[in-house]
C-alpha cells in the first residue's frame, strides 16, 4: 500500500522530467510530520493552479505535462491513501486493463503497474491468437479531456453521485480536491503524476 511520503516524494512530478528536478525534499517533510499531512496545509482552502511543461517528442508533436501545487497535491494524495481499498476495488474492475497500479513499487515511482510496457507486445499476441476479429480504439487526448465530475459517477454511480452533491461521497471529496489543484477548472487532470494515473483506471474501468 503507497503512502503519503512515498507519493509525494516519487509520485508527485512527471517521471519524464530531467532528474535534476526532485520531490524527495517534499516526501521527507511528510515523513517528519509522522507521514501525515499536517493541519496547517490539510485545512488550507487555498486555490492554486497547474504548471505545464512542454515535453518534446519525436516529430512535431509535444507532450503537456501537468506539475501540481504541492499543498495541492499532498491533500490529494491524503484523501487517496485515506481511502486506498475503495480505490482498489474501483480499479480492479476492468478486466482488461494493462496498467491498473499495482500492490508493489516500482524504480522511483511509489507504486508499480499490472504489466510493464515491456510486456505489451506479449500481451498484445496472447490477445490476438485467441480472437477472430480485432478491434482497435483510442480516447484523444483522455487526461486533458477528462471531466472530473466523472470521478464520483465513476465510484458511485451517476445518479448516486448526481443525487448526493455534498462532501458525503469519497468521489465528491476527490473531485473537489482535484479542482482545488488547477483553478477549478472541471476538463483534465494533470498528466504525469501518479494520483492521476489512479483517477484515470477508475473512470476507464467503468468504460471497459
Amino acid at each position: 500500500m503507497p503512502t503519503l511520503d512515498s507519493i509525494c516524494a516519487h509520485g508527485f512530478l512527471p517521471k519524464e522530467l530531467p532528474p535534476q528536478f526532485s520531490s524527495v525534499s517534499l516526501g521527507n517533510f511528510l515523513t517528519a510530520s509522522g507521514g501525515t499531512l499536517p493541519a496547517l496545509l490539510q485545512n488550507s482552502t487555498k486555490v492554486a493552479d497547474t504548471g505545464v511543461h512542454s515535453l518534446a517528442r519525436f516529430g512535431v508533436h509535444r507532450r503537456q505535462l501537468g506539475i501540481p501545487n504541492p499543498i495541492a497535491f499532498s491533500k490529494l494524495a491524503s484523501c487517496m491513501v485515506t481511502n486506498w481499498p475503495t480505490l482498489v476495488a474501483a480499479f480492479s474492475l476492468s478486466r482488461f486493463s494493462e496498467t491498473k497500479p499495482a500492490d508493489r513499487p516500482a524504480p522511483d515511482r511509489p507504486f508499480d503497474r499490472s504489466d510493464s510496457f515491456a510486456s505489451r507486445p506479449f500481451v498484445r499476441a496472447r490477445v490476438r491468437s485467441t480472437a477472430r476479429y480485432l478491434v482497435t480504439a483510442d480516447v484523444s487526448r483522455f487526461y486533458h479531456s477528462l471531466y472530473t465530475h466523472s470521478i464520483p459517477w465513476a465510484l458511485h454511480t451517476k445518479t448516486v453521485a448526481k443525487t448526493n452533491r455534498t462532501q458525503a461521497l469519497l468521489g465528491n471529496q476527490i473531485d473537489k480536491l482535484v479542482r482545488e489543484g488547477q483553478d477549478r477548472q472541471t476538463v483534465g487532470i494533470p498528466v504525469g503524476p501518479d494520483t492521476s494515473l489512479i483517477l484515470a483506471e477508475i473512470v476507464l474501468a467503468q468504460v471497459d
